[in-house]
């Protein structure tokens, strides 16, 4: 993959969502009606166009959130293939006055893709109001080398772990009992992780970009939770802790 340039210049005729043609025609009056999910500027009405091109002066005025995903489409093209800096300040911005959900998550998991195949993952914990799920988890498991106690637990599933039996009684003394059992193996409170760990871990696509004009473009990252043998220490950790905590609180809870 190029990294830091545009591959061309891109148009709606390259299905680009966010590409602004001179061709279409704008009217001089706005165009209030509802956008369809998906939206795209060669798909708005005459009037429509008017309202996003006024928006475009001042990102931080409220609009309906399809203009958003619009001006955001080209905004991930950028932080794929071109300004990435730019591009991730500007996505912050919108995230700040912007908070529609499917947005949210959006934005959020492209970032940390982004982070992380661009090799720029000192700028995850730069991205405005990141919230706990699942591809947090594995930025800064690539990040700081580790798979914290609390990413372990919320991704139990992944280790084919199925009794949450504990986990739902008491989740932090169980995430305590977790780290004893960390502590007692590794010396440290979190399961660490080598580069060796990470090239021998499956690629997995990413499928979390909103721009469907390269949406469905061969991105892979290797995917450490589906990891063999990881999966299987995880297990093996889940199981002793498990084993501990029904041994020293069993009838407590």
């Amino acid at each position: 993959m190029t990294k830091g340039r545009l591959i061309k210049h891109f148009s709606a005729s390259d299905n680009e969502p966010s590409a602004i043609s001179l061709e279409y025609e704008i009217d001089c009056y706005i165009d209030e009606g509802s956008l369809w999910y998906w939206p795209s500027y060669d798909g708005l009405a005459p009037g429509q166009r008017l309202k996003y091109l006024r928006w475009l002066h001042d990102i931080t005025k409220p609009i309906d959130f399809g203009y958003v995903f619009i001006f955001y489409y080209g905004l991930e093209r950028h932080l794929v293939y071109g300004k990435f800096d730019e591009a991730f300040r500007m996505i912050n911005k919108l995230r700040r006055w912007h908070k529609c959900a499917s947005f949210q998550e959006y934005s959020q998991n492209a970032m940390l893709y982004a982070c992380i195949l661009l090799d720029r993952k000192e700028m995850i914990n730069e991205i405005y109001n990141l919230t706990n799920n699942r591809f947090l988890d594995l930025g800064y498991c690539y990040q700081t080398k580790s798979i914290s106690s609390d990413s372990i637990i919320r991704n139990h599933n992944l280790f084919n772990w199925k009794n949450k039996r504990y986990i739902k009684k008491n989740y932090n003394l169980f995430r305590e009992t977790l780290e004893k059992i960390l502590k007692n193996e590794y010396d440290c409170d979190f399961y660490p992780v080598t580069k060796e760990d990470i090239d021998e871990s499956p690629n997995m696509p990413i499928l979390y970009f909103a721009n469907n004009s390269f949406n469905q473009r061969p991105y892979t990252l290797p995917h450490i939770y589906f990891n063999p043998k990881i999966q299987l220490e995880l297990y093996q950790l889940l199981k002793k802790t498990h084993e501990m905590f029904k041994s020293n609180y069993q009838g407590k809870f």
